[in-house]
């Protein structure tokens, strides 16, 4: 497996260090990306990014779609670092898990 160094394009041996991705966003993006952070590489329900998002408060009915908009802008502001973040489908709203994954050379 070859990784990609997001700086110059070059196959490289490892993975970018995960931590340093922890001061890339605040707030709700902040929130989702501490979370993934913490469980990687280990994939996180949406219930539980919700969970974290909104620590203990009340959640809002749109809470779900929240956190996905989170996450696709999480996408985009990781790619430029080697990571990203694959949607695994599973069968609901809320079975579906998300997880940091390094960008990989076909």
């Amino acid at each position: 497996m070859t990784f990609t160094c997001p700086c110059c394009n070059s196959p490289i041996a490892a993975p970018p260090d995960v931590s340093a991705l922890g001061s890339l966003a605040t707030g709700i993006k902040g929130a989702v990306l501490r979370q993934l952070i913490a469980s990687y590489p280990r994939g996180v329900t949406m219930f539980d990014l919700i969970s974290e998002v909104y620590d203990g408060a009340s959640e809002p009915d749109h809470a779900y779609h929240v956190v996905a908009i989170a996450t696709s802008d999480l996408r985009y502001l990781l790619k430029p670092y080697g990571w990203t973040i694959p949607s695994i489908r599973g069968g609901g709203h809320d079975r579906g898990s998300y997880k940091l994954q390094p960008l990989v050379n076909a």
